[in-house]
């Protein structure tokens, strides 16, 4: 039964204290305790109960216990027996004379939380209501929220490298018997046992037999693979059904331990992250602790050290951004190197990357935007036929075959992504200009020759900040006398700063997007400005607004 509203005397009792005469009603719980709205709590906590049996706990003795409990970080034996001698505890929990003894089973409180269940949430959203009420917390403030959280509410086991190969081939079968595509072999006999022995010889350290039952899995799992790719082939609707899961099979099969960047944790929630956390043997750094830091920098702005923190991650900048040859080809690939179906999902049929230019943004498509993107480089260059071009970061190739097709130059376009050069390289057998475009795997600092044009479009982002002047001299030194250079990228109005934490790790390795401070001061010390080009292009484009290019 609902508990019944306690009643207040309002008067005094010659053997009993009142609590709000012998303590300080200034005090923190003191002031929190009228704040709160009890009646507005007890109200939605009402349906809970039946209309038989005894009346329960009061609901302002046992809410306010819980909060008690998380606001000084006690266990539920540790508040009860604190409740017995701190008249503040009492006071908070709605009692009118300071009481000797306990007045509840502690076990109730167990009995509370499962009874609340979801409930718990009004704790959440009345702490939040009366900070922001008291001033305490400031609406800008909540544009960012960090949680710190042990439940895994996901039913998902530690991924290790076999168990997620397994999940792979169980669920590419499931999904062939849901569809009736009759498999070649199933492998599933073969997989359980190369699962199971994988782990076996992890846990006894025989790892060299360890990674022979993962390079079976492995092996099987590209069978399967191939195996539904040509039982689906021309069958549409089957084939939308296996896009994604096949993308994910790939991505599981490809993805190694140690390896940089985005990896799948699981093959039936594509969602799920895997977020270390510290322990006594190991894991998080002092690094960590210090993009911990970085990310409640609004919270802890008032703090004093927060200027000297600050101060230390501007300093660190250029070496995150440190994007030697080998470091930013790795960078690269983690980024670029997973199966092109995944950006086929987003992308448009060119998969053109970035910087795609929206005349009207209510109607354009992806695709018009993207193809007006192009038609603005292409009257820019100038382009005629047997003209050289050099283009420095290519992607997937579109724009050095749009350039072949269009103007007859030829093109030499490099790249350090491996998986986009094959893409690149198909698209030009198909669209027939193989003789005139040359993919290179092959960093910007390595190319060399003379050509009347260079292009780089989104590619001065992964440049780096400590790169800038290699940059630009590279491309001054590759074009001819009367050449110019087309530079397109991300950019920023407002001044240099760094790269979030989480983009710098999850979505782009060692990126920056500049500001134009940081570009034209390095131009002027490569000697790479107007005087000395003939055409410079640098189109900014920011989140917020779009702005009209530059004009030549």
């Amino acid at each position: 039964m609902r508990p019944k509203k306690p009643e207040m005397t309002r008067s005094g009792d010659l053997f009993r204290a009142r609590l709000d005469q012998i303590i300080n009603l200034k005090h923190e719980l003191a002031q929190l305790a009228g704040k709160i709205d009890w009646t507005f709590i007890d109200g939605e906590i009402a349906p809970l109960y039946s209309d038989k049996g005894r009346p329960g706990i009061p609901t302002r003795f046992a809410i306010g216990l819980l909060l008690l409990k998380h606001i000084y970080g006690l266990s539920d034996e540790g508040v009860c027996e604190r409740w017995v001698y701190d008249p503040y505890f009492q006071f908070f929990t709605g009692e009118e004379f300071f009481q000797h003894e306990f007045p509840h089973e502690r076990s109730d409180l167990s009995h509370w939380r499962k009874r609340l269940g979801d409930k718990l949430e009004l704790l959440l959203a009345e702490s939040l209501r009366v900070a922001h009420a008291s001033g305490a917390l400031r609406s800008k403030e909540l544009k960012r929220v960090t949680v710190d959280t042990t439940v895994q509410p996901k039913n998902i086991s530690f991924p290790t490298d076999a168990k997620l190969l397994h999940a792979a081939i169980k669920g590419l079968n499931r999904l062939a018997n849901k569809h009736g595509v009759r498999l070649r072999q199933s492998y599933l006999r073969v997989a359980k046992r190369a699962a199971m022995m994988a782990g076996r010889y992890a846990h006894a350290k025989q790892f060299k037999r360890h990674r022979r039952e993962l390079r079976i899995l492995r092996s099987r799992l590209g069978r399967l693979i191939r195996d539904i790719g040509r039982k689906i082939a021309g069958q549409d609707s089957v084939e939308a059904a296996f896009a994604l899961p096949l993308v994910r099979a790939s991505q599981i099969r490809s993805q190694q331990q140690r390896q940089r960047g985005w990896k799948l944790y699981s093959f039936h929630a594509p969602e799920t992250e895997c977020i270390g956390k510290g322990k006594a043997s190991g894991g998080s750094t002092a690094h960590d602790l210090l993009l911990l830091f970085s990310v409640n920098r609004r919270a802890l702005g008032a703090v004093a050290s927060q200027k000297l923190l600050r101060r230390a991650w501007r300093a660190m900048r250029r070496r995150h951004q440190a994007n030697t040859a080998a470091r930013a080809t790795d960078n690269a690939r983690s980024h670029y190197d997973v199966p092109v179906g995944v950006y086929r999902l987003f992308l448009d049929a060119g998969l053109n990357y970035s910087c795609a230019f929206f005349h009207d943004p209510e109607t354009d498509t992806l695709e018009q935007a993207q193809e007006a993107k192009l038609a603005r480089a292409m009257a820019k260059l100038g382009l005629r036929p047997g003209m050289r071009v050099a283009e420095i970061g290519s992607g997937w190739g579109s724009f050095a075959v749009h350039i072949a097709k269009s103007a007859g130059a030829r093109v030499t376009a490099i790249n350090v992504s491996p998986e986009q050069l094959a893409v690149s390289r198909l698209l030009a057998e198909r669209e027939g200009v193989a003789d005139l475009v040359e993919f290179l795997e092959l960093d910007y600092r390595a190319l060399e020759g003379r050509f009347d044009r260079v292009v780089s479009v989104g590619m001065m982002e992964h440049v780096g900040i400590g790169h800038f002047d290699a940059y630009f001299g590279k491309i001054r030194s590759l074009l001819t006398e009367d050449g110019y250079a087309y530079v397109h990228c991300i950019g920023r109005y407002s001044p240099p700063s760094a790269t979030g934490p989480f983009i710098r790790k999850h979505i782009f390795p060692g990126a920056y997007t500049p500001s134009l401070s940081e570009v034209f001061a390095a131009t002027e010390r490569t000697g790479s400005g107007w005087p000395t080009w003939r055409c410079f292009a640098c189109i900014i484009i920011t989140p917020s607004a779009a702005g009209e290019p530059a004009s030549p």
